[in-house]
């Protein structure tokens, strides 16, 4: 039985786990592609991952049963809309090296004490790698997953709905016993 494949909604984040370390890979009529199995809300589906995405993910050491939230976001570039991804490395039980990190324009290194912290890698207009937070507290990951539970609800809503208000209500729901 085939997997789903997973289809990354623009501007929604998705919270995946890696369940192999390297990617597969082949080619075809349109190019190189990058195959993941991955892990999403219980699930498992296939993820062909863009470049630009496999490159952030190997910068981070990111490996086997590590989490990460990926957007994809739409750029605009001159009077063209470019897909462009925003990587959030939230678990990474393997050492991280990030010195010298490269997209493919720029250099710029963080300070390569990212291991089991959030990084933010962006590969968009900034081209930049940003070390984010010390470490990942608990209401951390509770308020990431509160924020973006309340962005699905505005998109299932309509967009009258105030994220901020509903994302802290939600919040406090889960840790108010």
């Amino acid at each position: 039985m085939a997997k789903d494949k997973l289809e990354l909604q623009v501007n929604i984040p998705t919270k995946i786990k890696l369940l192999q370390a390297d990617p597969a890979t082949g080619i075809n009529s349109y190019g190189e592609w990058f195959l993941y199995n991955v892990e999403c809300g219980e699930l498992e589906y296939s993820y062909f991952a863009p470049e630009k995405v496999v490159q952030i993910l190997k910068a981070n050491n990111v490996g086997k049963d590590d989490q990460v939230v990926i957007t994809k976001k739409l750029v605009k570039v001159g009077k063209k809309n470019v897909t462009d991804y925003e990587v959030n490395v939230l678990e990474n039980n393997t050492p991280v090296q990030t010195n010298n990190f490269t997209n493919g324009r720029t250099n710029v290194a963080s300070n390569g004490n990212s291991n089991g912290h959030s990084m933010v890698a962006t590969n968009g207009v900034h081209q930049n790698a940003v070390d984010t937070a010390p470490a990942i507290s608990r209401d951390y990951k509770m308020m990431l997953q509160c924020m973006t539970d309340a962005m699905m609800i505005r998109d299932e809503l309509g967009h009258d709905v105030d994220v901020n208000k509903l994302g802290i209500t939600l919040f406090l729901r889960k840790v108010k016993p």
